[in-house]
């Protein structure tokens, strides 16, 4: 049986997490006295409360513009009148009532659009690639796959991935079939293709390709590294009462780019960073690592699988639990056992948690620091492990603040969101036991000398900005015991002056 040729179908979507319906399809026109030949493809879209009216009227004006775009001579378009497109939506044969919320019509399951006299099949939801991308830089003994693949209505596990590798660009050898592939050693010197054929439960949709930009090379050697010399100060795990820490800043992949141009883009690639970062982790002999910019394939493809391979449990939070870079916690399963996990959005908690008021007070009252603080997906994850060799808790929160090199203020805040929230934290798991120790760790974006640090070292700052001054105040219960003893100010709650 033929199949029926893709530019006689038109495709609807209803996108649900935007309220937008789409409609999609090529137009076909051959040359004519008046016109040029016609090849375009026509977007169009529309509210799903908007009704088939709306619709096509909406298309019709598409269509009318592309004519004028096509139209031979100049004075033509002056004088060009509305010419009858013959428009129409139907179901079975029928036309559309005109008044029907588009919503509605995607229970359809026989419908047809006309236009200029061409006829095209509806298809419904059918799955779309918009964009791929694959890495800057392949290295084999890596499994490669898309740096980017962005979707609609696609689903992963159905959809069919092809992978093929060529010399020259015109003759390809298919060598995979699924959505990563581990590049070979016989693969070096020759460009890689990846072909994603999208499907859903409703339809395929049409095949996107993408080729590599450089050919797979083999990663470079690595070479002695400045860390190797940290690495000397910690030959060996701590024992008995000790454990150490290490906090770590991977650099995600979606930030290692231009900033960075001063580094040859073979050395940015995540795949020969990956083995340095695991090397410089694995030299510090912690019982504890807290990472920041973690991406989540590479948490999920190489950190986690390695930690486990030494014995080694994590978490993974995704920053405000949507971008796909994050915080990762690593801990020694030989010295403690996991207990309870969780994370905190800033912006979504200081609505949510009652005691985090009076700093809502302050944001509130800051008009520089509202727009900023709300819109920042910043987050702190924090885990409570138990430790083997006493009747010891442990906390360990794990962030990363804003970057902004002007965002002082913003910074301080979202510090006192953090240890108001491990205060709380804190408090609860004394009740349980007493014997409770607090780790407060992360990329804080902040120098010996800033605000921050000296927040969190002394207790208490002067928060200043254009609107009013006020005073931070940490919690007395997690003061440091230095500071703890030498001043007699208790737990005071954050208050505008």
């Amino acid at each position: 049986m033929n199949e029926r040729p893709k530019d006689t179908e038109a495709n609807l979507r209803f996108l649900d997490w935007n309220h937008k319906c789409t409609l999609t399809f090529t137009l076909h026109q051959p040359e004519t006295e008046k016109f040029t030949a016609i090849n375009d493809n026509v977007y169009v879209v529309r509210q799903m409360t908007e009704n088939v009216d709306a619709l096509l009227k909406h298309t019709a004006n598409k269509v009318q513009n592309v004519l004028e775009n096509h139209l031979k001579k100049d004075e033509d378009k002056e004088n060009q009148t509305q010419i009858d497109l013959g428009i129409a939506l139907k179901n079975k044969n029928k036309p559309i009532n005109g008044g029907t919320e588009l919503t509605n019509i995607q229970k359809f399951k026989h419908m047809t659009f006309s236009i200029l006299n061409c006829m095209f099949k509806v298809i419904v939801n059918a799955p779309l690639i918009e964009n791929i991308k694959l890495p800057e830089v392949i290295y084999t003994g890596h499994a490669v796959q898309p740096a980017l693949l962005k979707a609609i209505l696609a689903n992963h596990e159905k959809s069919k991935y092809f992978w093929y590798k060529s010399k020259d660009k015109e003759h390809w050898e298919l060598i995979g079939s699924d959505y990563h592939y581990n590049v070979a050693e016989d693969d070096v010197g020759y460009y890689l293709k990846f072909k994603c054929l999208p499907i859903n439960i409703y339809s395929q949709g049409e095949p996107f390709e993408v080729e590599s930009s450089g050919i797979v090379s083999r990663v470079p050697e690595v070479p002695y590294c400045p860390f190797q010399d940290r690495q000397k100060e910690t030959p060996r795990f701590l024992t008995g009462n000790q454990f150490r820490v290490v906090s770590y800043n991977t650099l995600s992949c979606r930030y290692a780019n231009d900033q960075y141009n001063y580094c040859p883009i073979e050395y940015l690639a995540i795949d020969y960073r990956k083995q340095l970062l695991l090397k410089e982790m694995f030299g510090y002999n912690a019982d504890v690592l807290c990472c920041q910019e973690v991406d989540n394939k590479i948490y999920s493809f190489y950190f986690r699988p390695e930690f486990h391979k030494i014995n080694y449990g994590s978490i993974y939070n995704k920053k405000g639990n949507r971008i796909p870079e994050g915080l990762a916690i690593f801990y020694n399963k030989s010295r403690f056992s996991f207990a309870d996990q969780g994370q905190i959005v800033f912006n979504l908690e200081i609505k949510t948690n009652r005691t985090m008021r009076n700093i809502m007070r302050i944001i509130e009252n800051d008009d520089e620091a509202y727009d900023t603080f709300m819109k920042q997906p910043s987050s702190m994850q924090f885990i409570l492990l138990k430790s083997k060799n006493s009747n010891q808790t442990v906390i360990l929160a794990n962030t990363h603040l804003y970057y902004h090199p002007d965002a002082n203020n913003i910074r301080l805040l979202q510090t006192a969101v953090c240890l108001e929230f491990l205060r709380g934290l804190h408090q609860k798991e004394m009740k349980k036991n007493t014997n409770v120790s607090l780790l407060f760790c992360g990329d804080l974006n902040s120098k010996p000398e800033s605000d921050v640090y000296k927040f969190i070292t002394e207790g208490a700052i002067q928060y200043t900005s254009k609107s009013f001054s006020t005073t931070l105040f940490i919690p007395f219960s997690l003061l440091p015991p230095a500071v703890r003893r030498s001043s007699p100010t208790m737990w005071k709650t954050l208050r505008l002056a």
